[in-house]
């Protein structure tokens, strides 16, 4: 991983961080150095511990990258074809993730509620 790489790693999440702090569930910042046209979306919670999911564009896919209450960072299940995406998340009382990929022309909505498995939602544009 390159200098700027570690330092966008960072400030990212640095600023998911502050995203729960002020009770925001949603962020979408440019992407690190994955994809020049690309965007990188984040979305965390606490139960009690912070757990930050990022959602990158890598090579033609978007993959998430998890936190979970101090780290290390690691590779999470989500893998799909795109270019960006914007994800969101809330707790009732389970947790609930969208991910909503952009992949050429169209958008595609992924779900994940409590324990996955990842889906294909119902979201058309």
């Amino acid at each position: 991983m390159s200098a700027h790489q570690r330092t966008m790693t960072k400030r990212l999440a640095t600023i998911a961080l502050a995203a729960t702090a002020l009770s925001c569930s949603v962020l979408a910042v440019p992407t690190m150095a994955a994809a020049a046209d690309g965007e990188t979306a984040a979305v965390s919670w606490t139960t009690p511990d912070t757990h930050i999911r990022v959602y990158v564009s890598d090579k033609g896919n978007i993959i998430e990258r998890g936190w979970d209450g101090g780290g290390p960072w690691y590779n999470g299940a989500f893998k799909q074809p795109g270019q960006s995406a914007s994800a969101t998340a809330w707790q009732n009382p389970a947790l609930h993730i969208r991910v909503y990929v952009t992949n050429g022309t169209s958008i595609t909505e992924w779900g994940w509620d409590g324990n996955g498995p990842w889906y294909k939602g119902a979201f058309t544009p």
